[in-house]
């Protein structure tokens, strides 16, 4: 019944409640799963099977008027069977009933002001992919609130999301329950100056099967300005203060006892920047960071000036000066380092008429060092690294002592296991750190790593490096050249262990229609972790029809590490085709090998994966395959997994 003093606003109800859909649909997942270890009885098997019936609906709505409170839900709902078999010792097999609920709910409370109010929940079904051979299974649930202001000079917002996650699919299954509050504030002046403020709190909970359980609450601040002054905005000012505090302990499955962890992160960042003339800028940088992890400090400043001029638009040149200041102690042990230098860059781009383009790179350095010790024990904590396949990674000391070494995300919250994760490889004087594929570290993801080395003398020496770049393209791109050379000599500090290095790269690349292709040498010339690589590489994407796409990626890599007399051989293939068979039928598939050779490396992948797709009206209609095939040191993983989900609406 609508008010009289109401009718004029036909959106006025005291309650609004509209069905948008109303389907029913089963769904069909089953799974197998069989482990093996070489010359061992270790095996077992897993079977998993369900079919569930499902009911689902849509709902749209408002309280009072759509702008006072608003809602939408959609909803999918099943109650069905499944059937678990476990083949080890003290297994079986059970049969269940199996609860499906899947749901997405938004609402708004005053969304037309400026104090408005946003609330969610969702219960998901998805998988997560770290690289191509790399695929888990993820559900999760949450649920939360947004509230804020968006008017006045300050507009602000507060939200809490709490999430329970269970990843599965992957060598150790793991669970997540955390809680997120979050507020963030910005102001914006009229000149479009801006300031943002941000903090976030997370108390969380992960558990990894047979590894170890992790309980944390991790505080982080971010205050970020940006400035830009006088007339035509020629000066920029930016600053970034960045605080994180983690508090976390990890009790190991196979320990009595947890292990406490208090990490801090402090870092001040500030960036001036002036714009003398079109052809003419000046930087300047100053940074200070802290880090704390228990009893081990370590802090550092840092400092540069740098003038950088464009003549044309060949020709760009950069001079600078720089200085860092450093210190870490811990344990009865210390480091101070004070380092300092000046450097020089040229870049050089000419158009050789219509038939090609050189670009030429010039860097050079010249820093002296000076170093401070004090006890047998240097302490490393949160040595940053990104982690790419095909790169190799050393960590920044040498001679480090491998049992030490502790891998973290970036965060510092999630804790990564040797021989799942990644491998730890040395190399003569040096450590490579490499992420293992099939892990839990994403390809190009930013790990930190902590260890302790065997502390060297008070020194100083002197530092000189040249990095030389060339590149010639022919013919708009169809064929490139290229040579680079980075050389890095030290002189003095002959009772330190440093590296010199003379690296040599050259290859070509090819790109003509659908085929792009190249090779690539290197020398790596070092005392401490020399290395010899090639690099081939082929990629094919072809479109025969607007309703097919082709392609297929290759790559070798043959790697030798010759005072470590080591060799790495890497081969990979991933292939997809996608295609509309008919205007309600598609097909997407894609597979892929990578076969990986050497002393501690031997690993063998191969996934497939099918998805076919049929809309007709209607009725929806998917099914797929997945199948993982991986072998690793003598441990064999085979995985197959089908689907078939079915909904017709009404």
């Amino acid at each position: 019944m609508v008010a009289q003093n109401q009718s004029a606003d036909p959106g006025f109800r005291w309650m609004s409640l509209r069905m948008t859909e109303a389907n029913v649909g089963v769904e069909v997942e089953g799974e197998r799963e069989q482990r093996s270890v070489a010359k061992s009885s270790q095996n077992s098997n897993r079977e998993t099977f369900y079919v569930v019936p499902t009911v689902g609906f849509g709902l749209q709505g408002s309280v009072y008027h759509p702008n006072f409170f608003q809602f939408d839900l959609n909803a999918q709902n099943g109650v069905g069977w499944q059937e678990t078999s476990l083949d080890v010792p003290g297994g079986g097999s059970r049969s269940d009933l199996l609860y499906l609920l899947r749901y997405q709910f938004n609402a708004s409370l005053l969304k037309e002001k400026p104090y408005t109010a946003n609330f969610f929940a969702d219960k998901e079904h998805t998988t997560r992919d770290y690289d191509f051979f790399t695929r888990a299974t993820v559900d999760q649930e949450s649920y939360g609130t947004r509230v804020g202001y968006t008017d006045g000079p300050v507009p602000f917002s507060l939200l809490f999301r709490h999430v329970k996650e269970d990843v599965s699919g992957q060598a150790r299954p793991s669970s997540l329950t955390e809680n997120v509050l979050a507020f963030t504030a910005f102001h914006e002046s009229s000149s479009g100056n801006r300031t943002d403020l941000a903090y976030t709190f997370d108390d969380y909970t992960r558990d990894e099967t047979g590894s170890y359980t992790q309980t944390g609450v991790q505080n982080s601040i971010s205050l970020i300005d940006h400035k830009t002054l006088g007339q035509k905005d020629w000066v920029k000012l930016n600053s970034t203060l960045l605080y994180n505090q983690l508090d976390s302990t990890t009790t190991p499955w196979n320990q009595r006892g947890a292990i406490p962890r208090l990490s801090e992160y402090f870092t001040d960042h500030e960036y001036l920047n002036l714009r003398h003339t079109d052809a003419l800028q000046s930087d300047y940088n100053y940074s200070y960071n802290l880090q704390n992890l228990g009893a081990v400090k370590s802090d550092g400043h840092s400092a540069s000036a740098a003038l950088h001029h464009q003549l044309y638009e060949s020709l760009n040149s950069t001079f600078d000066v720089h200085s860092q200041v450093f210190s870490s102690s811990g344990a009865g042990s210390s480091l101070d380092t004070t380092r300092y230098g000046i450097g020089l860059n040229e870049n050089y781009t000419k158009r050789m008429g219509d038939w090609g383009r050189l670009t030429l790179g010039y860097g050079g350095l010249l820093d002296q060092e000076q170093r401070t010790t004090l006890g047998q024990t240097l302490f490393v904590v949160g040595e940053a690294h990104a982690l790419k396949d095909g790169v190799i990674t050393f960590l920044n000391q040498p001679r480090v002592k491998i049992t030490s070494i502790q891998v973290w995300d970036a965060s510092g919250s999630v804790s990564y296991s040797e021989l799942l994760d990644y491998l730890i490889l040395p190399h003569g004087e040096r450590t490579e750190i490499k992420r293992l594929v099939g892990g839990q570290i994403a390809d190009g993801a930013t790990v930190r790593v902590d260890y302790t080395v065997d502390s060297q003398p008070s020194d100083s020496y002197t530092t000189v490096a040249h990095q030389i770049q060339v590149r010639l393209d022919f013919f708009d791109g169809l064929l490139g050249l290229y040579a680079h050379l980075n050389q890095q000599e030290n002189y003095g500090g002959k009772s330190l262990v440093l590296e010199n290095i003379n690296d040599q790269v050259a290859g070509l690349d090819v790109s003509w229609r659908w085929v792009r292709a190249g090779a690539e040498y290197e020398v790596y010339d070092s005392n401490l972790s020399p290395y010899r690589s090639a690099r081939l590489f082929q990629n094919f994407s072809f479109q025969p029809s607007p309703e097919t796409t082709l392609s297929l990626d290759m790559g070798q890599t043959w790697i030798t590490f010759t005072k470590a007399n080591r060799d790495l051989t890497t081969y990979h293939a991933i292939a997809r085709v996608r295609m509309q068979l008919t205007p309600a039928l598609a097909l997407n598939t894609e597979g892929g090998m990578r076969f990986q050779k050497g002393e501690g490396y031997d690993q063998q992948l191969a996934t497939a994966r099918a998805n076919l797709e049929f809309k007709y009206g209607k009725l929806a209609v998917q099914a797929g395959y997945e199948y993982e095939d991986e072998a690793f040191l003598g441990e064999l993983r085979l995985r197959h997994f089908f689907f078939l989900r079915a909904k017709r609406s009404f």
